[in-house]
């Protein structure tokens, strides 16, 4: 276990030292990492081990809570998500996922495939998808591991439980790929759409206006209205017989 963690520090002290390195231009030097492959993989990797981190820390924590005289834990085995103990680490963890995503997407944000609001909420729903499949196969990997409850005796469990997790971020990776090649023809195919709505929608309020005014002649001519208020209304709705701005 100690082994794991020093292993996960190591990981978690390069992801650290690639974000900074990434983003140095705030000290006055050019960034040399600009690429948004490798920004997309450092928003991946970070979370991820620092979850797995935090998680192997706050379970060597709440064991030693486990058996100390003072701990309210009387289940005789120590959870990660024993709150009471293991609390401030998974905050210092969220602390520091916040700080490193706010410098990747300080550096994120200048580039193309993060310009505009459908790719900013595409990649955000892809990339938050891949990280709680990844915690999940995690979790659920720890449980066949090391856990004599709830382990499944099924052949191919793991396997098919990695597709199960990783369909819908690799639907939503396409996606966003797909949208992010395409954005062009999908504007202008979105635009002709748009145009031919209004185009109908102006087509059925000049028939509207049309016969409006045909029946306003006619209850003219039966002396119902009078010849002011068939002008009045004449006059309303001219410009949209003669597809003019009013």
């Amino acid at each position: 276990m100690v082994g794991i963690i020093i292993i996960l520090f190591m990981l978690f002290g390069f992801v650290v030292f690639m974000t900074i390195y990434a983003v140095a231009d705030e000290n006055g030097y050019t960034p040399k990492i600009d690429n948004f492959i490798f920004n997309v993989f450092l928003s991946l990797l970070s979370p991820i081990t620092l979850f797995i981190m935090s998680y192997y820390l706050a379970l060597e924590i709440s064991i030693s809570a486990t058996y100390s005289a003072f701990s309210n834990n009387f289940l005789g085995r120590g959870s990660a998500f024993e709150w009471e103990d293991t609390w401030w680490v998974w905050l210092i963890c969220l602390v520091i996922i916040s700080i490193i995503e706010l410098k990747l997407f300080s550096l994120r944000k200048k580039s193309f495939y993060f310009s505009k609001t459908i790719f900013k909420f595409l990649f955000y729903l892809s990339l938050l998808s891949t990280i709680l499949a990844t915690i999940d196969y995690f979790m659920s990997w720890n449980v066949q591991q090391f856990s004599s409850i709830g382990r499944s005796t099924r052949d191919g469990y793991m396997l098919k439980l990695f597709f199960m997790n990783y369909s819908l971020p690799v639907i939503l990776w396409l996606l966003y790929y797909v949208i992010l090649k395409n954005y062009d023809r999908i504007k202008i195919f979105l635009k002709k759409i748009k145009d031919q709505k209004n185009t109908k929608t102006k087509a059925l309020k000049r028939n509207q206006a049309i016969k409006e005014l045909k029946e306003a002649k006619e209850l003219l001519d039966l002396g119902i209205i009078s010849k002011e208020e068939y002008n009045s209304l004449s006059k309303k709705l001219k410009p949209i017989i003669l597809n003019k701005k009013s």
